[in-house]
């Protein structure tokens, strides 16, 4: 879910004909591995200085799909493409003669409408984003393109994972434990999973006092055939180890000093050889 705010700046052959005010939009979608899609409407409204153009008004629905990559940190960079219509209203005078007798014309038009957005994103949540940029827009009227520069300012909420975690949070009260799962025979996290150590990450930041035990899940036969280390713990359990540790590290700065592992073994029939439990105390 997304709600933001958005000004206009219209073209300088215009700039003394219409003055954009601050417009509005929402939007519904989804995102899977950092790709977004999604369906957005809002209104925005542009007054007219002409004496013949009082208002326009429109209502944009467009499809948007793009890419949010979080660079560092909090801190990401967001693209996004939209095309759909522009379903317009405009309230004018045809001539002199109808400002005098208050003929006032309204006529409603359906344009095409595309445009390109750039964002730089702050996301203190896994499930909350602060978005700010711009970009273009461009209605496709009978008589040309009007591209429409922008600044656009927004909040992104993702309600499912929200609820998730206000609901780990009750459950676990002082202390957490979440399990992440690995795929078979791979160091390679089940996309679902990032989620939990997004919130272990966040957790051990706004809180320095906590530290985290990785308890590392193998089996030694039958399941995985693994390289093993010395101390005897699996190669590939340890890669796991190692991926959550480093990933702590890099997105949310937490110290590798703060991180301890134990390793225990699971049966050989057992789903639990694919997991890490996160514990934070």
């Amino acid at each position: 879910m997304e709600g933001s705010a958005l000004h206009y700046f219209t073209p300088d052959l215009l700039s003394d004909f219409i003055k954009p005010e601050i417009g509005f939009r929402g939007a519904l979608g989804y995102e899977f591995k950092n790709f977004r899609f999604a369906a957005e409407s809002g209104f925005s409204r542009i007054h007219g200085t002409n004496p013949l153009v009082l208002e326009i008004s429109f209502i944009p629905l467009v499809f948007k799909f793009g890419y949010h990559w979080q660079f560092f940190s909090i801190f990401g960079l967001q693209a996004d493409l939209n095309i759909g219509a522009a379903f317009s209203n405009t309230l004018r005078y045809e001539t002199a003669v109808d400002v005098i007798f208050n003929n006032l014309n309204e006529d409603s038009e359906t344009s095409l409408l595309s445009g390109t957005r750039l964002y730089l994103t702050v996301s203190p949540f896994n499930y909350f984003k602060i978005y700010a940029g711009g970009g273009l827009d461009v209605i496709f009227e009978n008589d040309g393109a009007i591209p429409l520069v922008l600044l656009e300012f927004g909040i992104s909420i993702k309600p499912f994972m929200l609820t998730g975690s206000i609901a780990r949070q009750i459950k676990r009260g002082s202390s957490s434990v979440n399990k992440v799962f690995f795929e078979s025979n791979s160091a390679v996290i089940v996309e679902q999973y990032i989620s939990v150590l997004d919130e272990t990450g966040y957790r051990l930041r706004e809180n320095p006092s906590l530290q985290i035990t990785l308890y590392v899940y193998h089996t030694l036969r039958g399941v995985e055939k693994q390289v093993r280390y010395g101390n005897g713990d699996p190669a590939l359990s340890s890669a796991r180890a190692s991926f959550c540790a480093e990933y702590l590290a890099k997105n949310y700065e937490i110290d590798l000093s703060r991180v301890s592992v134990v390793y225990r073994k699971a049966a050989n029939r057992n789903e639990l050889y694919r997991c890490i439990e996160l514990i934070v105390r």
